[in-house]
């Protein structure tokens, strides 16, 4: 199924970015509030993601 592909890049781009946006929260002294807010952001959007994806199966 390509949704599900498009589910993987996703997440790999989501780590990716997080890591970056980490690297560079820790050189600024920001790191541990940054990581949390991102992290939870991160793992709110996949959370979203499969709701719909649930919600889409029941409504087809």
């Amino acid at each position: 199924i390509p949704s599900d592909y498009y589910v993987i890049v996703y997440c790999i781009f989501l780590i990716l970015v997080n890591f970056f946006l980490y690297r560079y929260a820790k050189k600024n002294g920001k790191d541990k509030i940054f990581f949390k807010w991102i992290l939870g952001f991160s793992l709110s959007a996949i959370l979203i993601y499969f709701l719909l994806k649930l919600f889409l199966l029941k409504s087809f």
